[in-house]
C-alpha cells in the first residue's frame, strides 16, 4: 500500500510543479513581452503551453498506467486482511 501512495505523490507533485511553473513563468514580463516573428503569439503562450501540457502528459501516465497497480495492491491488501 506505501506503494501505491509513493507514486500518487510523485505524479502528484509533479503535476502540481507542472501546473505552478507554468504559471510563473508564463507571467515572467520578458517573455510576455517577446512576440514569435509577425504573429501575435507570444513566448509567455509557449512557456505556458509546454508546462500545462506536461502536466496534461503526467496525468494521462498516472490515470492510463497505473490502474492495473491499483486494483493489484487493493486486491492483494484485502487477500491480507482476511
Amino acid at each position: 500500500m506505501a506503494k501505491m501512495w509513493g507514486w500518487l505523490i510523485q505524479y502528484g507533485s509533479g503535476i502540481v510543479l507542472a501546473l505552478l511553473l507554468g504559471a510563473i513563468m508564463g507571467s515572467i514580463p520578458l517573455f510576455k513581452e517577446t512576440s514569435l516573428g509577425d504573429t501575435k503569439l507570444t513566448a509567455s503562450r509557449i512557456v505556458q503551453f509546454m508546462w500545462y501540457g506536461s502536466a496534461l502528459l503526467l496525468l494521462r501516465g498516472a490515470v492510463v498506467h497505473r490502474p492495473w497497480f491499483i486494483v493489484h495492491r487493493l486486491h492483494h491488501a484485502h487477500e491480507r486482511e482476511e
